[in-house]
């Protein structure tokens, strides 16, 4: 009988010799071995947004190795810009299609500082980032209309969110704002309608128009000392705010800056206030309490033009004389 060649083994033809005096008639000759018979490719570890991947090919007989790939992590996918200092922006979603996803801290070997201007605008795919220490910029509109966005962890250098960051990133949950933050801008959380609790940290200087506005699950506000001032719609329809304290250092609030609050109950004034703007507190109807860190002769000279009292409401204004 013959013999089938494999990848590690010669074979051999069939042969044929007499039963009665032995001698061969057809004489077996020997099969060269085979060539490997690859396999398709194995996938020996997924690639996340972090970390490679790897996968496999082998030889279907012998199991012996063929060929072997590195699948790239979903953040060397992502579409980068050399900025003049030599570092890099994130600027595109590129090639990467993570739900989850961890901004690298360095792209060939420098490191990644900046994300750019719309780099991930209506990615309604993701779920949650991570952006490195590194990164001290976050550009405009950069997760703007980000649907399905439900958690952002912030590296302890970011100092300055853009306008309309996070606009309409509407199952936006939680935001932990780092301490090295100083400039939030126009419209950065605008209809987070899921963000309950916000805390600004220490030395954010204001709060710019519309940044915080229709965040209408916002219970819980904690402002910094350092602030000076709340600007047009601030926290416009927080409709879940029932209690505002405003620190000593607060000066100015603009024009609707709290508007339609429509549950906040009891508001605490700093001794620095200088004026409200127009309807500042409009429709506020169940704001009957406020305690104002000051004197009456400074209540009176900030309180010509308090339009924004509802007119129906019979509220009571504590100084400290």
């Amino acid at each position: 009988a013959g013999v089938e060649p494999t990848c590690t083994t010669t074979g051999m033809t069939e042969g044929q010799f007499c039963n009665t005096c032995g001698v061969i008639i057809v004489a077996q000759t020997t099969i060269p071995k085979i060539e490997c018979i690859e396999s398709s490719w194995i996938l020996d570890k997924e690639a996340t947004s972090a970390e490679d991947g790897r996968e496999h090919t082998e030889c279907t007989m012998c199991g012996k190795l063929i060929n072997e790939k590195t699948l790239e992590a979903g953040n060397k996918k992502l579409e980068y810009t050399l900025l003049d200092d030599g570092t890099y922006a994130v600027t595109g979603l590129g090639a990467c299609n993570d739900k989850d996803l961890v901004i690298p801290s360095e792209y060939n070997g420098k490191p990644v500082t900046v994300i750019g201007e719309g780099a991930f605008w209506s990615y309604t795919s993701l779920k949650s980032v991570v952006i490195p220490d590194t990164v001290t910029s976050i550009g405009a509109s950069a997760f703007r209309n980000c649907t399905k966005l439900t958690s952002v962890t912030f590296g302890n250098s970011v100092e300055s969110i853009g306008e309309s960051a996070f606009l309409s990133c509407i199952a936006l949950e939680a935001v932990d704002l780092p301490d090295s933050l100083k400039t939030i801008g126009i419209s950065t959380f605008f209809n987070c309608i899921e963000i309950e609790a916000i805390v600004i940290p220490e030395g954010v200087i204001s709060i710019p128009e519309t940044a915080f506005k229709q965040c209408s699950s916002l219970k819980s506000l904690s402002l910094p000392n350092t602030l000076v001032s709340i600007g047009f719609e601030g926290f416009a329809k927080c409709v879940e705010l029932e209690t505002v304290t405003l620190p000593d250092s607060v000066e100015t609030i603009e024009t609707s800056a709290f508007n339609q609050c429509s549950k906040l109950t009891t508001l605490y004034v700093g001794s620095s206030l200088m004026g409200f703007g127009d309807f500042a507190f409009g429709g506020c109807y169940e704001l009957t309490t406020i305690n104002y860190n000051g004197t009456r002769a400074q209540w009176n000279r900030i309180g010509k033009g308090m339009l924004w009292i509802p007119q129906n409401v019979n509220y009571t204004v504590n100084c400290l004389d």
